[in-house]
């Protein structure tokens, strides 16, 4: 297929969005020397009005910008069922693989670094052009050249002749696979490779695990300092009265003034303040209390013994300024005295997940939600299954609830990465098994399975080892 030449170029339109006016004059330049029209916005705003007023071809835009970043525009235009087939490309200084795969997750169908590199970002828009030029095309003529049985073949194919050509080359490439087989020297550099690879995607895969779960800990240090915050406010507010009240008596007391009935206000003051002080000083002592152990649960990864039920209590209650707002249930049916040896900062990642999970899509636009959760133990197995009677999953996304970046909530603070990581801890670190059971409108129900060992052999344990 002929490369575009500039001047067939002057009828496409393509739309830059950058806040930065000198490199968006270098990128509107650099365009319309090549036949280009172009048309510049400085914000996502900008942008989205214009691609109303003419479709432009292709939309190129900025990631960092004030407003709206380039990972919100491209989401609302691809969402945007009359702008949702204009392509669009992300440019940007980050060299983050984060980065670049947060770009392509809100749809952009290309990404490209500064500073431009000429040549390849012309080839990009060149490909782009070009294939949407095939898709509306009711024919296609493509010149081919294909090898088959060692020789050379020139084709010249429309759509309905493409069926015939993957055909034979299909029957090439089992021919061509025969031979491969005996290579076995470059298929173990291959396979090599390939394993190569997949260790960097899991060494990725933990790193984004370990940010979420970093991100889950700075939440609840957020919610705990919330907490906190009312009963050493209060306990500061009588401590000033007091002092107040302290600097009065002491004039009286100096300039001889005090009086009986002084002396017993002052004495019935000091004594309300100290109090206040006293258990709102308490309270914020077991606030803290609570989010330590919890917070050392979650880095650390040590294992200890621990009562469920008050450990999964602490969970909860660090969680209340999450859901005290809400009218939602919370019920825990388990023995008080079932005491385990396992990662208690485990269980904790565990359930904060599942409970963000119902709060944040199982109960968007639901009032009041129930969430039960169910402990048993059997010969060989603890049994939990987690419930709510929230929205439930479609089935058709059931079998992918687990996948790493799966979220039906694309651009509205879902990061598809809280039930993958329940997955990861619950079957690589505890050795367990989860399964998900769901109907739209009915709820939720997560079943977890855990082995133990009786511990009775062990001195220093008590309970069951997970």
């Amino acid at each position: 297929m002929k490369p575009l030449k500039p001047e067939d170029n002057s009828g496409v339109n393509i739309l830059i969005v950058e806040d930065s006016p000198t490199q968006a004059d270098e990128l509107r330049h650099l365009l319309e020397e090549h036949g280009y029209s172009v048309v510049v916005a400085s914000n996502g705003r900008e942008a989205l009005a214009a691609m109303q007023k003419e479709k432009p071809a292709i939309l190129i835009s900025d990631i960092l910008m004030p407003e709206m970043d380039g990972y919100a525009l491209c989401e609302k235009v691809k969402t945007d069922e009359k702008l949702k087939d204009i392509p669009v490309i992300l440019v940007t200084t980050l060299s983050n693989a984060q980065d670049i795969v947060r770009g392509l997750q809100s749809g952009a169908d290309n990404f490209i670094r500064k500073p431009y590199d000429e040549k390849y970002l012309l080839s990009r828009i060149h490909y782009i052009l070009v294939n949407r030029e095939l898709r509306q095309s009711q024919k296609m003529h493509m010149g081919v050249e294909i090898y088959l049985g060692g020789q050379k073949h020139v084709i010249t194919c429309e759509r309905q002749q493409i069926v015939d050509l993957l055909i034979s080359v299909y029957e090439e490439a089992i021919h061509i696979n025969e031979e491969l087989k005996v290579r076995q020297k470059e298929l173990s550099r291959s396979n090599q490779a390939l394993e190569h690879s997949t260790k960097e995607l899991q060494m990725t895969q933990d790193q984004l695990i370990q940010s979420e779960k970093l991100a889950a800990l700075g939440r609840l240090m957020a919610s705990v300092a919330h907490e906190i915050n009312t009963p050493v406010g209060v306990g500061m507010t009588a401590s000033s009265h007091l002092e107040i009240k302290v600097l009065d008596f002491t004039r009286q007391y100096q300039s001889g003034t005090i009086a009986r009935q002084d002396m017993e206000k002052f004495l019935s003051t000091a004594k309300e303040s100290s109090k206040l002080i006293q258990a709102n000083l308490k309270r914020a002592v077991e606030q803290i209390q609570s989010f330590k152990q919890v917070a050392v649960d979650q880095s650390s990864g040590e294992r200890r013994s621990f009562k469920l039920v008050e450990y999964l209590n602490e969970v909860l209650h660090n969680l209340t300024p999450l859901f005290k707002k809400t009218s939602h249930i919370i019920r825990l049916d388990c023995s008080e005295d079932m005491e385990i040896f396992s990662y208690p900062g485990v269980f904790s990642q565990i359930f904060t997940n599942l409970l963000m999970n119902s709060l944040h899509h199982g109960f968007d636009a639901i009032d009041q939600g129930e969430i039960i959760i169910t402990i048993r133990i059997n010969k060989e197995n603890v049994i939990l299954w987690y419930s709510d009677n929230g929205k439930g999953i479609d089935p058709k996304h059931l079998d992918k609830i687990f996948d790493p970046f799966f979220t039906t909530k694309r651009g509205k603070g879902g990061s598809g990465i809280g039930l993958n990581i329940v997955y990861n801890l619950v079957t690589q670190v505890l050795r367990g098994t989860i399964n998900c059971q769901s109907e739209l409108g009915k709820g939720v129900l997560f079943e977890i399975s855990l082995p133990i060992q009786e511990t009775h052999s062990l001195p220093e344990q008590s309970g069951l080892s997970i």
